[in-house]
């Protein structure tokens, strides 16, 4: 009874240390952030921090924002490293928005935050990780280290993967960019896509090398009349009144500051009187790939929503075709069939006639409770049902293809696996949530009844830029062996990358990308992007 009773008070006591501690780390943050009395010069400096991560050309244009830094902390980031990582940037902004300026008082030295010199740059940084550490500290007493992982992944591995390049401009412009998609676009809007993806490329391209933008923006040099540039500035832009009101919002629905949307993620630049900043240039391609997602689907009314989602669903199923036929040179790849009024996988890849893989695509976007939030939150997300069905319907085929029922002019291998293919990072490093798709897949294979167990083969989980990049650099047998591994439960979420480099010591191969002559097919307004990234 003692011994019980003093680890419950040593329980709380550690809680309530680590309170007061997430309580002081909380309050210097906003203290400094307080002391930012402008707003335009911090969110500049933000965009000088991304700079200098960028490398490359833009490093100089970063590190000529800041004043000759002392060669002791220039030392110190050389060490250290890649130091402003953009998720952190994009946080420090969201962060800035909100916070109350401290008063000046008459007759008493003010602290102004110079956001010229290298040292307030760093402060916010460490100040940010501060506050993040103590947040994780209280958070990890409630949900395990896997869901933090899971959380952690969906924030950074995207800025890892890189926003930038011409595969996320054809598979956005493929993808968003069905008719019906762009029909929806110019209702609501008033504008095209392919209009709007050009006046935001080039203010990205002027991001790229100057910190702010001067207001008028003249649009006519692209061949945009002025309505429609209005009309595309109103989507890409926001005022700092209107960002507070955003970002509180989130504020108010989370409870980590790590894992709050983000304003920038709607609208990527910061509207002044006077000049336009974007502290994350990147945003803004963020805003015309993928972002395009929730133009066409979210803000859709019921009906239109339903139409165009289940439309979707369909391009990104010739998508997966595309790529699949694009990159592999062994297989065949056949598309669904009907049969007594069912329908076959989405997908199949042959080998030597029989089903090797069996694949189901799934088109949804991730919910941000889903991909931020704790893990009982994340798995009543209405899309756990949805990844559950995929799997079921791979297994059910393969029930009525060894039942007779499923009329297929192809065998099946005794070594298939299904791949469960998603556009979104749906369930990457999170171990609860994949097992909650499978445990809901089982349930209704039994419901369904006369699946067993040799019906239920392996199943291999990942989204799509995950196995573009492993076609991209793999042979065709290698790219089955590491799907074959991906199935397994040892290797259940990692990437398809990693999975190949551990299982050959073979030098990597660079295909060529298939795609590379049709980019102009899909978004005309490329010819304006010799800057992208590959």
């Amino acid at each position: 009874m003692k011994k019980s009773r003093r680890k419950s008070e040593n329980k709380l006591a550690d809680s309530v240390l680590k309170r007061r501690r997430l309580e002081s780390r909380r309050r210097q943050l906003d203290e400094f952030l307080s002391r930012v009395h402008d707003d335009e010069a911090f969110l500049r400096m933000l965009w000088a921090m991304d700079a200098i991560e960028d490398g490359d050309d833009r490093s100089q244009a970063g590190w000529s924002w800041f004043y000759r830094p002392p060669q002791e902390l220039l030392e110190i980031l050389n060490v250290r490293g890649k130091f402003f990582h953009k998720w952190l940037i994009e946080t420090l902004a969201n962060e800035l928005i909100v916070v109350n300026k401290a008063r000046n008082i008459p007759g008493r030295p003010s602290k102004i935050v110079d956001c010229h010199r290298l040292e307030a740059a760093v402060q916010a940084v460490n100040l940010l990780h501060k506050l993040e550490d103590a947040e994780d500290g209280l958070t990890l007493r409630r949900v395990s280290v896997f869901t933090q992982m899971h959380r952690m992944a969906q924030r950074q591995f995207p800025w890892q993967r890189g926003k930038v390049t011409r595969r996320a401009f054809y598979r956005s412009s493929f993808l968003y960019t069905f008719p019906e998609a762009q029909e929806q676009f110019q209702e609501r809007y008033g504008i095209s896509i392919c209009d709007f993806s050009l006046v935001a490329f080039s203010l990205y391209a002027l991001f790229e090398e100057y910190s702010g933008v001067k207001l008028p923006f003249d649009v006519s040099k692209i061949g945009i009349d002025r309505a429609a540039g209005e009309r595309a500035l109103q989507l890409l832009t926001v005022s700092l009144p209107e960002a507070q009101a955003a970002v509180r919002k989130f504020k108010a629905i989370s409870t980590h500051t790590s894992y709050t949307a983000s304003v920038f993620r709607s609208s990527p630049i910061v509207r002044f009187p006077k000049v336009l900043v974007a502290p994350v240039p990147d945003l803004i391609i963020e805003r015309i790939t993928e972002g395009l997602y929730y133009d066409i689907i979210t803000k859709a009314d019921g009906a239109t929503a339903r139409d165009i989602s289940a439309k979707l669903g369909k391009v990104f199923e010739k998508y997966c075709y595309d790529i699949l036929i694009g990159y592999l040179s062994e297989f065949d790849i056949i598309k669904e069939f009907q049969y007594n009024g069912r329908h076959s996988p989405d997908l199949m890849m042959l080998q030597k006639g029989k089903i090797a893989v069996a694949i189901e695509c799934k088109a949804k976007k991730e919910p941000i409770v889903a991909k931020f939030g704790e893990e009982k939150e994340a798995l009543h997300s209405p899309g756990i049902d949805d990844l559950a069905k995929g799997i079921f319907q791979i297994w059910r085929f393969l029930s009525h293809v060894r039942r007779g029922i499923a009329r297929c002019a192809h065998g099946v291998e005794k070594s298939v696996i299904g791949l469960l293919l998603t556009l979104d990072t749906w369930l990457e490093a999170s171990d609860g949530q994949r097992a909650e798709v499978r445990r809901r897949a089982g349930e209704l294979a039994d419901l369904e009844g006369n699946i067993i167990g040799e019906d239920r083969c392996p199943i291999a989980l990942c989204h799509v830029r995950d196995l573009e990049a492993l076609l991209a650099c793999a042979s065709d047998q290698d790219v089955l062996r590491t799907l074959a591994v991906a199935s397994t439960p040892e290797r259940q979420g990692w990437t398809l990358e990693g999975i190949y480099h551990e299982l050959t010591d073979a030098a990597v191969i660079s295909k060529p990308d298939p795609f590379a002559d049709r980019l102009n097919d899909v978004a005309p307004w490329i010819a304006y992007s010799s800057g992208v990234r590959r």
